[in-house]
This record gives structure tokens, sequence and C-alpha cells, in this order.
């Protein structure tokens, strides 16, 4: 096992906190067709549709390097390995989806609620149906990442020998298939995948150039605008081989630069102490639909214009991020075996509410 620094520790720590901001403004998005191709609309596509989408496949890059921290590995460990996952990731994808599902399944039975729900009503579907969005679709969407990374724990065995064993071979096959292709199933298991076995390489192979690597002032500013022209670039195309190798570029960019941005001193001790009081694994876990609600009371409250639009795009964003981490900080205090349960025995954040 790669023992990590205290200072890289923390570092993950604010990457994530940083991942899971954008995952929120990434479903934040809020624009209809009636201002679309507007100034507003253009906005918030920008930084929801090609800032913020860095944040899962790097969350599964680094999901990937993480589960391979243990150094070589028999069939006993990916058994442990998958015992815990169980904990971390299939108990808190059950309780927030029953949740939910509860929520929707009450709120739908009164009349003064149904102008915010569309589809089809949750007691009207048949059981097959209602069973399917509680354990395979669940209600909050965002679940698609605990759901696939659960998966995922059951064929690394596949991923880790093929890795220690072809070592060459099967990243040259990785790459083709990365940066080519891009199968789009409706659970985004491919996706999934690829990202995870890049953190895989990365561990096995990289680890030591990934801690090492620094990339500071002009260097950074240089792979900030890659970043930023590969995200405007992708304006001009929706589909293709060019688009995917555009896209590849804009999430590799955005990585190296997200990871050698957070080290610079005044935001990595910013972070450090925002970490305290914004609790990441709750705000994923339930920031959907909670955020869908937020914005339709306040698009029924105020006036509807694209300024408006975009206000309620960061004033919703972090409402919900400030109720969910409220949430979680309530819960470790006065119920901390709950709060222990529903966030798979992740740490316990010290900020005070």
């Amino acid at each position: 096992m790669i023992k990590i620094d205290t200072t890289s520790s923390k570092q993950f720590s604010n990457l994530t906190l940083i991942l899971t901001i954008f995952v929120v403004f990434l479903h934040a998005f809020n624009v209809s067709s009636d201002f679309a191709l507007t100034d507003v609309y253009y906005i918030e596509y920008f930084f929801s549709y090609r800032v913020c989408t860095i944040a899962l496949p790097l969350f599964f890059t680094i999901s990937g390097f993480f589960f391979f921290n243990t150094g070589e590995m028999g069939f006993l460990d990916f058994f442990i390995k998958i015992k815990q996952r169980f904990y971390s990731l299939l108990i808190p994808y059950l309780i927030s989806s029953f949740c939910f599902f509860l929520l929707f399944l009450v709120l739908q039975s009164f009349s003064f609620f149904l102008p915010f729900f569309n589809g089809t009503l949750i007691y009207k579907l048949p059981f097959f149906d209602k069973l399917t969005i509680l354990l395979v679709r669940p209600i909050p969407y965002q679940l698609w990442y605990l759901r696939n990374l659960f998966f995922i724990s059951f064929i690394t065995p596949a991923l880790y020998f093929s890795v220690r064993m072809y070592r060459g071979l099967p990243l040259f096959i990785f790459f083709i298939f990365f940066i080519i292709f891009d199968f789009n199933d409706k659970y985004n298991l491919f996706f999934s995948i690829q990202y995870f076995f890049l953190g895989a390489y990365l561990k096995v192979f990289f680890y030591r150039y990934f801690f090492h690597f620094k990339l500071y002032n002009p260097k950074l500013v240089y792979v900030g605008i890659l970043w930023v022209l590969s995200g405007l670039l992708l304006f001009k195309f929706d589909s293709g081989i060019l688009f995917r190798v555009i896209s590849k570029v804009s999430f590799f960019s955005g990585a190296f630069f997200l990871w050698n941005f957070i080290k610079m001193p005044v935001l990595f001790r910013f972070l450090e102490k925002l970490n305290l009081y914004i609790y990441p694994f709750f705000v994923f876990l339930f920031h959907e639909p909670l955020l869908t609600f937020t914005k339709k009371i306040l698009l029924f409250v105020f006036p509807y214009n694209k300024y408006m639009l975009l206000l309620i795009y960061f004033v919703s964003s972090m409402f919900v991020i400030g109720i969910c981490s409220l949430f979680g900080a309530l819960l470790s205090r006065y119920f901390n075996r709950l709060y222990l349960l529903i966030s798979g025995n992740r740490k316990v954040n010290y900020g005070k509410y």
C-alpha cells in the first residue's frame, strides 16, 4: 500500500469538494427554449456542460486510483473491498433512493403539489416499474454514480490482473477506445469503466509522477486556457470522433489544471476551511431532487426572464449546498449512528453551525 501524506490527502478532499459543487451546478442548468441561444444560455451552458462535466469522470478516476492503493492484491483483498463498498456505496444508495421514493409518494397524494411533478405519478405505476425506480433508476438520478461504482467493484479483479499481467497492451487498447469510441449505454457503464480504468493505471504505473508533478504559472495558465478553449470549441461539434477527441483534451487539461490550481497556498487554505462546513457526500446524495424543487419554487415566485433564470441558477445551487450540509452537520452531531449509516462510515466534519 502506498501511503498518501497528509497534504495530498487534504488535496484530494479539496478536489472532492470542488467536484461536488460542480455536480450541483451541472444539474442547476435551467434555461428553457424561450431563451435558447441568448447570452444567459451560453453562460449557463458553458459552465454546466463544458466546465462542470469534468466532475463525474474525475470522480471515477479518483475512485479507480484509490481502489488499487493497496499494493499487490489477491482475491481475498477484492472480497474485502467489495464488502467495504457494500456499506460505503450500496447502503447510502438504497437509503437515498428509498427516502425520495417515499417523499414523492406522499407529496403526489396532495393535489397542491401535483403541478411540481412531471410525467406519470408513482402510485399509478405497475409494481415492477416502482421496483425499477427504487433499485435501478432512482429518483435522485445522480445516484447512478454510486450504482455503477458498486457494479465496477465486481469486475475489478479482471481490470487489475489485465493491468498487472499485460501492462502495455491493455493500455494501448484502452486509449484507442478511450479517445475514439463513446458507447452511450443507458446506464453509463462503459463511461464509468473507462475513467475507473484510467484511475487504476495512474495508480499502478504513474502514482509517483502523479504526486510529484507540479505545474505552476505561467504553464498552469496555459493549461487553463486550453481547458477553456477546448470547451468553447465543443460548441461547434455535437458528435463524431473530433468531438470525442476534443472532449478528452478538455478533460485532461481540466484535470491537470484543477489538481495543480488547488495546490496554491491561499486557495488550499480556503478550501481546507470550507471543507469544515460543507459535507460533500451529503450534498451529492441529496441535492437532487431538492435542487429541482427549489428552482421551480423560485420560478413560481419571481418574474420569469433570462436574468432571473441566471440568478436562480446560482442562488438555488448555493442554497441546496447549504441545506444538504446543514442536514449532514445536524445528523453527525445529534444522530451520529444514523449519519455514519447514511454516509457509508465517512468521516465527520467539525465545522460550527
